[in-house]
């Protein structure tokens, strides 16, 4: 007998609700980088820019400026989201009397960004004269406002050092959208320095992870789910995700099921 969509919906039609997304990634900022890359001293200008946009996030300098990011589509296509028997890292939905599935094969086209096995960084250490000790001399930790301070009013010194430093604003403000605060990992300081190793990394398996564990996160209603010091509330479970490193995957699955719970208990049926 054939199972009608509906009935695989991860939230039912009753129970279907206005929310609010926030956009965290700052496209945006890709102006940023063009300006640095327009500040490298003549004489390797042209091999820097040449470098960036051969590189793995070269391609993003292309984009159009001018994209609007529209939340409520994505709202309204993640209520509609079914339980499926395919893949954990898949997510299906119901558009019409159609199933449509977004996976990493999706991912990866669209965003042509690398797949693979993601390697134990943990034991990376900062790389003596690079652009760690160059641009952040003294400085135990480097926060990503350090980094946008400096691609965006400093004077480059070296061949490729604007290169290395737009990778790490790229991947971690732009791709990655965490906040200004966040503090770069050293291992992140001593991949750029191997700009070929940087460039082979899988960051579009990293940015799956990330981007799967910010949409695990979504189906909760106006309401607060308390997990250890963790208070969310619906407009905070996105930035929540800012840290997904800091829970296990025991911690996901608890906090998961609290969030089913309070769907039910906080839930009323849209209007």
């Amino acid at each position: 007998m054939r199972i009608r969509l509906r009935d695989s919906l991860k939230t039912q039609e009753g129970y279907w609700y206005e929310g609010k997304l926030t956009r965290h990634n700052h496209f945006d900022a890709l102006a940023h980088i063009d300006d640095a890359l327009n500040r490298v001293p003549v004489e390797f200008a042209d091999e820097d820019r040449r470098w960036f946009m051969t590189s793995c996030f070269g391609h993003f300098l292309t984009m159009h400026r001018e994209m609007k990011f529209f939340g409520g589509i994505i709202q309204r296509l993640l209520l509609r989201e079914l339980h499926h028997n395919g893949p954990t890292d898949e997510m299906h939905f119901m558009l019409g009397n159609q199933s449509v599935r977004f996976s990493k094969v999706e991912f990866c086209l669209i965003t042509r960004l690398r797949f693979g096995v993601v390697p134990e960084t943990t034991m990376y250490a900062a790389v003596e004269n690079g652009i760690h000790e160059r641009y952040f001399p003294g400085a135990d930790e480097v926060s990503l406002e350090h980094i946008r301070g400096v691609v965006t009013g400093v004077e480059f010194g070296k061949a490729y050092d604007a290169v290395k430093l737009c990778l790490l604003y790229m991947l971690n403000y732009i791709l990655m959208g965490v906040d200004k605060r966040f503090k770069i990992p050293v291992w992140h300081f001593r991949l750029v320095e191997e700009l070929d190793a940087f460039d082979a990394f899988p960051w579009g398996a990293s940015a799956d992870i990330l981007y799967e564990r910010f949409l695990m996160v979504f189906y909760v209603p106006n309401c607060r789910v308390n997990y250890g010091p963790h208070t969310l509330r619906l407009n905070e479970y996105i930035l929540a995700g800012r840290r997904p490193f800091d829970w296990s995957e025991d911690d996901m699955g608890i906090i998961r099921e609290k969030m089913v719970v309070e769907i039910f208990s906080n839930s009323r049926p849209a209007k």
